[in-house]
């Protein structure tokens, strides 16, 4: 659970079109 914590409070410093690409590349893993 921390690390969720971490990692939201970090993607909330992170622009939303990194994000995305982030996403993107999981997905198409």
């Amino acid at each position: 659970m921390q690390l969720t914590l971490t990692a939201l409070d970090k993607l909330k410093k992170v622009p939303i079109n990194l994000f995305i690409e982030f996403i993107l590349c999981i997905v198409s893993a």
